[in-house]
């Protein structure tokens, strides 16, 4: 009997993988539910499944419960929750996603010279922006990948976000933990002393505060995928790096302490005792198991 092969080069694996890391990503400071239900997925077998999670997940410490419902033999995976499930979950997002990073790369490198050639070395925010670009390992670590700049979303059905000419967002940036985007707004603040002075750097900051927001809901709907959102300035005595949330604050601290750290492997957390739920359940006639997962803090 052959045993089941993990690969991240498998489509569906790594669907399920990295849907239920993002899921993790989006729900913990969000949700006040207990639980919350992500989605449902196919395998040949529940076997597989369990194999899968449990070499994953359990081998990075993350305890992984399940069971099948009785009603429609459908799998349900729980997740328990502790203070350090982000940084666990990093690595794994990052393994999982190597199939894409070689042509993150590519793109990269076609930004960054198209970025260059049509810059304005003397207009404020540009030399903000460039500035962005070139230290972004150091300022920013973990979104090694510049995507676009002076970028527009105009596929906005709802009209919340109305974007014409002169409302284009600043920079982009992707990690190579998933499809995880960093949006960052810049402003150029007058540091100068007095009253006027002062009251122009607070709507400055208040406006790229709105806009950072702004554009990271636009490129949400863009992408289809996470977005930190992050405003950058100049103002003096102060660091230049403000985060929209809390939840984007912690997702990038997540990102950051993973970086070029490899997490110690723990013997697996997998549970085994709720396996017994699975014992006799009858898959569905085409021999594809439904997986319900959901999360528990």
């Amino acid at each position: 009997m052959s045993s089941y092969v993990i690969d991240i080069n498998n489509e569906k694996q790594r669907s399920l993988i990295l849907n239920i890391c993002f899921q993790i990503l989006s729900f913990p400071y969000q949700e006040e539910t207990e639980s919350l239900l992500l989605g449902f997925f196919e395998f040949s077998s529940h076997d597989d499944v369990t194999k899968l999670l449990q070499k994953v997940f359990g081998e990075n410490g993350i305890i992984i419960m399940c069971h099948v419902t009785k009603a429609n033999s459908k799998m349900e995976f729980y997740v328990n929750y502790d203070k350090t499930l982000l940084e666990r979950i990093m690595p794994i997002i990052k393994d999982w996603y190597k199939p894409f990073v070689n042509e993150l790369q590519n793109q990269h490198n076609v930004k960054v010279k198209e970025w260059k050639e049509n810059y304005d070395i003397d207009h404020s925010e540009d030399i903000l922006r460039n500035r962005i670009i070139d230290n972004i390992n150091d300022l920013l670590p973990g979104f090694n990948y510049f995507v676009d700049f002076k970028w527009s979303y105009n596929d906005d059905n709802d009209n919340n976000y109305s974007v014409c000419e002169n409302e284009i967002g600043d920079l982009i940036f992707r990690s190579d933990y998933g499809g995880i985007y960093l949006v960052i707004e810049t402003k150029w603040l007058n540091n100068n002393h007095g009253d006027k002075a002062k009251k122009a750097r607070i709507d400055g900051i208040n406006d790229v505060k709105e806009r950072t927001l702004k554009y990271k809901e636009l490129a949400k709907k863009r992408f289809n995928d996470i977005v930190i959102g992050i405003s950058y300035t100049n103002e003096k005595g102060k660091d230049p790096i403000h985060f929209v949330d809390i939840t984007d604050e912690k997702i990038f601290n997540a990102i950051k302490s993973n970086k070029n750290k490899k997490i110690k492997k723990n013997e697996s957390s997998f549970d085994p005792g709720l396996m017994g739920f699975m014992a006799g359940t009858t898959i569905t006639a085409a021999g594809m198991a439904g997986i319900g997962i959901l999360l528990r803090k």
